[in-house]
């Protein structure tokens, strides 16, 4: 378990391309910076289709876009994706389905599984031109899917919905005119990963750049407004940076989230059992398993053994393990791990290469 003590150790791979990208640009806080000229000079652009085909693909790669300079610089300055628990003016709120829409929580982190929907984060939903960053990295520690949430219990969601309507019908009353957003629909139409940073203040999950960052690439965009008059109008690529020192975590624990309800857990596992998402003696994992297996240590200890080509993800375990029972979690997700095929001994790995 990391603290928010933690001493931040930054690489020579973060150095090096903080170097690329302060050299130039001694002002880059902005998400609005001018990115016209690399769209007037073709040789420093390559087109947004093979922008795509540049970008490493794998089912246990992920994607996060960031627009302008003061994310991409925070993370290679801290080695860490995700703003630290106690500098962070995000709210500390475990809730989920409200996290969807608000994007308010400084617990989550979003990232995107598809090559292609992550691109607009970088450098195209700006109305101005602006550079951007696609920041490639394995699997986080702890993460869940919004979209499979849903799925697995719709009423949760429905709740949100009928309190976002009794909130704006008050508000109307008054006469303060809002809109009102679906968040069956957001989520539905939502693809995204979200990275589980913390589960309170005391832990520290966040990915560490120095070993869970793939690569960094640079891209520039014309903005929504010039996109009309410019033929050039997707999203470009200018230059990347491999992270030599990248290695794929061994494990990444899928849990889901459901407040405090437990029927809403239970239904969630009923319908997990209908749709074969898990088998008739299995469970979902839920935010306590996490919590009390990523804070044994154990996992992380296995974890700078070995060693693999693929991250294996747990997203269930036996239902006759209690919630939070550590040991019993620990040793079934170890030995779990420990079959695996794809696991590779760093000793011997070591001697190959």
């Amino acid at each position: 378990m990391r603290t928010k003590t933690t001493i931040n150790f930054v690489s020579q791979f973060s150095r090096s391309v903080l170097h690329d990208i302060t050299s130039k640009n001694k002002v880059r806080h902005t998400r609005l910076e001018p990115a016209i000229r690399s769209f007037k000079q073709p040789s420093r652009t390559i087109p947004g289709t093979q922008l795509t085909t540049r970008l490493p693909s794998a089912p246990d790669l992920i994607y996060r876009g960031s627009m302008g300079t003061k994310e991409i610089i925070y993370v290679l300055e801290t080695n860490y994706l995700g703003t630290e628990s106690s500098v962070s003016r995000k709210s500390s709120s475990l809730d989920i389905v409200e996290y969807i829409r608000e994007n308010d929580s400084k617990y989550f982190l979003s990232f995107s599984p598809c090559k292609e929907t992550v691109k607009p984060y970088a450098a195209g939903l700006s109305m101005l031109p602006c550079k951007g960053y696609i920041i490639v990295t394995g699997l986080p520690k702890v993460y869940t899917i919004p979209q499979k949430l849903l799925h697995l219990n719709r009423d949760i969601f429905s709740a949100y919905n009928h309190q976002q309507q009794d909130k704006i019908s008050r508000a109307n009353a008054e006469g303060i005119t809002h809109a009102f957003e679906d968040i069956i629909d957001m989520t539905a139409n939502n693809n995204e990963i979200t990275a589980v940073l913390y589960s309170s203040a005391q832990e520290d999950w966040r990915p560490v750049v120095s070993e869970d960052l793939m690569s960094i690439f640079e891209v520039s965009g014309p903005g929504r407004i010039l996109s009309q008059f410019m033929s050039a109008t997707q999203i470009a690529y200018l230059r990347e940076w491999d992270n030599p020192d990248f290695t794929k975590r061994i494990y990444a624990l899928e849990i889901v989230l459901y407040g405090h309800d437990p029927r809403d857990l239970a239904i969630m596992n009923d319908n997990a059992h209908e749709t074969r998402l898990i088998t008739k003696d299995e469970r979902l994992i839920t935010l306590d398993d996490a919590r009390t297996v990523i804070n044994s240590g154990e996992l992380d200890k296995l974890n700078a053994l070995y060693t693999t080509t693929e991250t294996q993800r747990i997203a269930s375990v036996p239902k006759s393990i209690a919630i939070g029972d550590q040991n019993a979690l620990v040793e079934y997700m170890t030995a779990k791990l420990k079959e695996c095929p794809l696991l590779i001994d760093k000793k011997y790995a070591a001697k190959i290469m």
